[in-house]
């Protein structure tokens, strides 16, 4: 007897932990910037609104009830984020798990934004990640057309590889190269990376010479071998130099 309740409470354990685990985002549009929410963990919390503002509420203390606490004490109002120097509009959806709340915000600047609040236990301290994605090519080309940018690059590897049987060149089997292995590492990140198939978004993680592409674009790796891949074209092709051959050029005068 003692053996089946044994097995009975740890079954109901695992299964509540599996189920806590299983349980899924719950999300809304609707009225956010009346609906209330909170982020709590054991020693403070967040309360502002779902559209991602911290407007006056509460009656304890008039207007003064919503921010980041940790009783007794108030450490901010709120937080608000900016883009290019404009403040973010209100959210247009909230979500909420097991421990934190998303507000995503209209796009700024071509940028997709959301913001993640978050309570940790223990902490006098709420924490804040905002989350910026560039939906386009670099420079905030082709924002809206992440499928797009797909088949070009899928268009690009079936090229480069239908036309390395005919190399000759050391130099364009370089050049050639540097593109196709900058073409299939984005390619894996649209192909697998959210929001789905063929429209994920691009991880960038170089800003060269400021923090925050203050000083020129950020970019990443791939970005870099398909332009200087790119580069290495145009001069071989001004230099005369083709495919099949080292340099067709001194061949036309004999």
């Amino acid at each position: 007897m003692r053996l089946v309740a044994a097995t009975a409470v740890l079954a109901a354990t695992i299964g509540s932990d599996v189920a806590i685990a299983a349980t899924p985002e719950l999300s809304t549009t609707d009225q956010l910037k009346t609906r209330r929410y909170v982020s709590a963990g054991d020693r403070a919390y967040v309360m502002g609104f779902e559209d991602g503002n911290f407007y006056a509420q509460g009656w304890h203390v008039t207007g003064e009830m919503g921010g980041v606490w940790t009783q007794p004490l108030k450490l901010v109002d709120g937080v608000w984020f900016s883009v290019d120097g404009k403040w973010l509009d209100p959210a247009t959806k909230f979500s909420s798990g097991w421990g934190y709340t998303r507000m995503d915000f209209p796009d700024a600047s071509g940028l997709q934004i959301s913001r993640t609040d978050f309570a940790p236990d223990g902490k006098r301290a709420a924490l804040f990640g905002l989350r910026l994605r560039n939906p386009g090519a670099a420079f905030s080309m082709a924002t809206g057309f992440t499928w797009i940018l797909s088949v070009i690059a899928i268009a690009v590897v079936v090229v480069i590889v239908r036309v390395a049987r005919r190399l000759r060149s050391t130099g364009w089997a370089i050049a050639l190269g540097l593109v196709l292995g900058g073409a299939l590492g984005n390619l894996m990140d649209r192909i697998f990376r959210a929001p789905g198939p063929l429209q994920g978004h691009v991880v960038d993680m170089v800003s060269p010479f400021a923090p925050n592409g203050e000083a020129f674009a950020v970019f990443n790796l791939a970005d870099s071998a398909i332009s200087c891949g790119g580069v290495l074209l145009v001069v071989l092709a001004l230099l005369g130099y083709e495919l099949d051959s080292s340099n067709n050029a001194k061949t036309a005068d004999g």
